[in-house]
């Protein structure tokens, strides 16, 4: 289940990258060096169609070389995604060419001194019922990994361009 911060038109149509749905965008492309080095990064606005819908767990059992779907944690939807993966050599070659991008930013984002922080995400569990029985702990893969260091550097990015930011800051409840 899923508790969105936005109006579930928003979340789960307007601004999701559905399969084969096209949505305008603004694009942050980057030249990434062997360094890490962030070489030529420009911003733009265009029309992006995903050709796959693909979801953490698909791209990091994919990343990560585990094939073997029979256990217990690999679901339906994971089987699904990842057969999209194999079976596509351009979908491969991306998620590989993007995971190593992302793992030279991060190199050498941690070179020069950033700090690795895990936090523990819970997952409410619900059966068919809907009443939360238990919690998960939702564990950081590689797909996060990747996901996190491109949205990094895509931030970085941004400054050196001059474009205006939007963040999101929360304030403290009071409790």
């Amino acid at each position: 289940m899923t508790f969105s911060m936005l109006p579930d038109r928003l979340s789960t149509d307007l601004s999701s990258l559905n399969e084969n749905m096209k949505r305008l965008a603004m694009v942050t492309e980057m030249l990434v060096g062997v360094d890490g080095a962030i070489l030529e990064s420009s911003v733009y606005p265009a029309v992006v169609q995903n050709h796959a819908q693909l979801t953490y767990n698909a791209v990091a059992v994919w990343l990560e070389g585990k094939k073997d779907l029979r256990e217990p944690a690999a679901s339906d939807i994971t089987a699904r995604v990842l057969e999209k993966i194999v079976h596509n050599d351009e979908l491969a070659y991306q998620l590989k060419l993007q995971n190593e991008a992302a793992e030279r930013l991060r190199e050498r984002r941690h070179l020069a001194g950033a700090l690795s922080l895990e936090t523990t995400e819970l997952q409410p569990v619900l059966p068919p019922e809907g009443r939360v029985i238990d919690l998960d702990a939702r564990r950081q893969n590689q797909a996060s990994l990747m996901i996190e260091d491109l949205m990094v550097a895509a931030k970085a990015a941004l400054t050196l361009t001059g474009a205006s930011l939007i963040f999101n800051f929360r304030e403290t409840p009071d409790c």
